[in-house]
């Protein structure tokens, strides 16, 4: 998608190839354009409808469908989760009360394809998917956001809790005012031209604030909880749901049955039905063990546990991470010249921004085989081997402090203060510490991933 924000004639009054930044935190300074608003049947698209209704602009609804619950397989579906139905519902009720027109549109297809069974084939590699980062790439600012100009749009709004700041020199992902409710890491791996054409009303609103408009207009989501769950699909037992999609018969599965297994003593605490329905920092719920006990590591079809969360094998200095997607497009200066680029980074959603340090590993390295075939064959990593030509661009991320549960397959995403940067896949996580000093007491030391 080419420099989209350049076939606006007028930003300010100013075109928008001059020398001086346009700055657009919010859609009051768009004038005369239409905007198409992604309306989900919660509060906060509602509130991002509203607020573009009162600020004078054209507006119209567009409710996507993503997931058929009717054909979602498992006999248990009476789950207690906004029914996609009711959404709608809600939605048209919305639109009637703001006037505005509503336009719908059926991904089912897309988002299985694209964002479901990657998902799926993630749990069997033994990697941490994050559908919701791939529903926003692949669905909401891809698919949506073309299908909204198709509609004649020049914007696309959404209720994201994040900020945009539009300039000629690009467009910057920006932290939300609200940090408790910030969605800059799901919004981490969107192609950043995207956002040249795209609004977020909220992103300088504490969601108490968001929740008080809606409750003073009357709007019919004011009161609605918040939702909650795997993108599009809602609140789930994953366990019962993901065997639904991946049976306890399927041989992958079966090859992935095994033991829970003391990491320092050996012991056998029991069977478990899976590798993939486990996590790195994940408790193991172990009838009958004497504490609580969590997912360290994966050997094979065993499951490594240790009691309590602050135990040193749940703590790593460093990860690989690739290949990086930069929001700007471009590599940072200090890296493309084969330097140490210091910054921030967040592995999970709403974990803490920890400062860090990046370096692209050398092609070197990644030949001696540092990452794991089943990862790299799960990301489509070809790896040069011998004397074939070919670059794979790898980040080696150091962080100042132990992290807690670094597990490959989570995205890991780069900040410099509230500016979101960008992200990569966790490939690979960083000995343990515990593992680093049972390599010293052998005489051994690791100085990385």
């Amino acid at each position: 998608m080419k420099a989209l924000v350049r076939v606006l004639p007028r930003v300010y009054g100013r075109c928008v190839a001059c020398p001086v930044p346009s700055r657009l935190q919010s859609a009051s300074c768009v004038r005369h354009k239409t905007i198409a608003v992604a309306l989900s049947g919660g509060v906060d698209s509602s509130v991002a409808a509203l607020l573009l209704k009162r600020q004078g602009h054209k507006i119209f609804g567009i409710y996507m469908k993503n997931w058929e619950e009717e054909e979602e397989k498992g006999e248990n579906k009476q789950v207690k989760h906004c029914s996609s139905a009711q959404d709608l519902l809600d939605v048209k009720s919305t639109c009637k009360q703001l006037d505005m027109e509503l336009k719908q549109v059926n991904f089912v297809k897309e988002y299985w394809t694209d964002v479901f069974e990657p998902m799926l084939d993630g749990y069997l590699s033994d990697l941490t998917p994050n559908p919701d980062v791939a529903c926003n790439r692949q669905i909401k600012f891809k698919l949506l956001l073309q299908h909204a100009f198709k509609l004649g749009a020049d914007y696309l709004a959404t209720g994201h809790y994040a900020r945009l700041d539009h300039a000629c020199d690009g467009t910057k992902l920006l932290r939300a005012r609200d940090y408790n409710k910030d969605q800059s890491y799901f919004l981490s791996n969107v192609d950043g031209k995207c956002f040249d054409r795209v609004l977020f009303p909220l992103g300088d609103l504490l969601k108490s604030e968001v929740r008080n408009i809606a409750i003073e207009a009357h709007l019919p989501s004011a009161r609605k909880r918040e939702s909650m769950g795997l993108c599009f699909v809602g609140k789930r037992n994953f366990e019962d749901f993901i065997s639904n999609y991946i049976p306890d018969d399927d041989p992958d599965v079966r090859s992935k049955m095994g033991n829970f297994v003391d990491l320092e003593t050996g012991q056998v605490y029991g069977a478990h039905k899976g590798t993939h329905f486990y996590t790195i920092g994940k408790g193991a719920r172990i009838s009958g063990a004497p504490t609580k006990l969590y997912v360290c590591e994966k050997r094979g079809s065993d499951i490594m546990v240790v009691p309590g969360t602050n135990h040193d094998a749940l703590l790593s200095l460093s990860c690989l991470v690739g290949p990086p997607h930069w929001i700007s497009g471009k590599l940072p200066e200090e890296l493309a010249a084969g330097g140490e680029f210091r910054c921030q980074c967040r592995l999970r959603n709403l974990g803490d921004i920890v400062p860090c340090s990046l370096r692209v590993m050398s092609q070197e390295r990644i030949r001696e085989g540092s990452l794991p075939e089943k990862t790299c064959k799960y990301y489509n990593l070809r790896v040069p081997r011998g004397g074939e030509e070919g670059e794979l661009l790898i980040l080696e991320v150091r962080f100042e402090e132990p992290q807690y549960a670094v597990a490959p397959g989570q995205v890991c995403s780069f900040y410099q203060g509230d500016e979101c940067l960008g992200c990569g896949a966790i490939l690979k996580s960083g000995p343990s510490l515990w593992a680093q000093r049972q390599q010293a007491a052998d005489g051994d030391s690791l100085a990385g991933p």
